[in-house]
């Protein structure tokens, strides 16, 4: 008897978990086939670069953070087979790292007070971007055995993160398990996304982050600490920027669903990746991501239907 009681309920909780459909949660054919929904999520990006293109220096990048935001429209088939189609914004950033060798000359001679003026002549080119640009160096020397010798090899160093929006038009094809509250599900697409900020303001971006840096200490006296080196202007002369315009996208998708009355919650892990290069520069380079994407669907009342073959004959007398 015991047994009993503990299988029947095991069940009855189980049954309220996952839910039969009821008429707080009706069955899916009283569902209008027509629904809309809104999802965010947020991924860690990276970039698949084959061939490195960049000039002799180097050049670090690690993506920092992504986010997304879709509005899309579904329509349920048969055999609960979804078509859906929606439009996103997605941005994602980037931090930068360069470090290009540049050399001190002590030439001309310092001032009085021992500074001298280097300008260098600095490009940076690789798969993404290309800045041409112009760096004024000032160089203390302090005659205390530790000053920049002529000929003696520094970085000139850039960090900076930049910000990258994609609008995106994703189009799938969607599978729900089973008819329970809770639910399975599957989905693949493709996603043709178009870049809306391909100009990057090196100004806001890179000019906090650009400095140079030696081997050398600084020079301490009597508690204070004065630079050897100092990067005191900038001056960019060109920029361009490499990516593509224009991506397509592949995307796979695996999650669960809770539906309660007419609105349905879901939870999704996503893999995206281009099908197409990241840079027009560089064709080996693909942009892919995975993340978690979240959100909510609103279904509609499905469109009474008369049944009139229960209507009552009526006799014409």
């Amino acid at each position: 008897m015991r047994k009993l009681f503990i299988i029947i309920f095991t069940f009855f909780v189980s049954q309220n978990a996952i839910g039969q459909y009821s008429p707080k949660n009706p069955p899916l054919k009283s569902y209008s086939p027509w629904s809309v929904g809104l999802a965010l999520k947020s991924s860690f990006e990276d970039i698949t670069t084959y061939l490195a293109l960049q000039e002799n220096y180097k050049f670090d990048y690690s993506p920092k953070f992504s986010f997304e935001v879709e509005l899309f429209v579904e329509k349920r088939n048969n055999n609960n087979w979804y078509l859906s189609a929606g439009v996103n914004y997605h941005q994602l950033s980037l931090e930068y790292d360069y470090k290009i060798p540049i050399y001190f000359y002590q030439s001309p001679l310092p001032n009085s007070d021992g500074n001298l003026l280097n300008e260098y002549d600095i490009v940076v080119n690789n798969s993404f971007e290309r800045i041409k640009m112009t760096a004024l160096a000032k160089y203390t020397l302090f005659d205390d055995g530790n000053d920049y010798e002529n000929g003696e090899e520094l970085d000139f160093r850039i960090r900076s993160v930049n910000r990258i929006a994609y609008i995106g038009i994703p189009m799938s094809i969607k599978k729900e398990f089973g008819y329970n509250r809770l639910r399975f599900t599957a989905k693949v697409g493709m996603e043709p996304a178009y870049l809306t900020q391909s100009k990057i303001d090196y100004d806001y971006y890179h000019q906090s982050g650009m400095s140079i840096e030696g081997k050398r200490d600084n020079y301490k006296y009597r508690g204070e600490e004065y630079l050897r080196v100092e990067l005191k202007e900038i001056n960019i002369q060109d920029q361009i920027n490499y990516l593509q315009d224009f991506q397509l996208n592949g995307f796979f998708t695996i999650g669960l669903i809770h539906s309660y009355k007419y609105h349905s919650f879901f939870l999704d892990t996503e893999y995206k990746r281009s099908l197409t290069s990241f840079s027009h520069r560089n064709k080996t380079s693909y942009l892919q991501s995975i993340g978690l994407r979240t959100g909510i669907i609103k279904r509609f009342a499905g469109s009474r239907v008369i049944d009139r073959s229960r209507k009552r004959p009526q006799f014409n007398w």
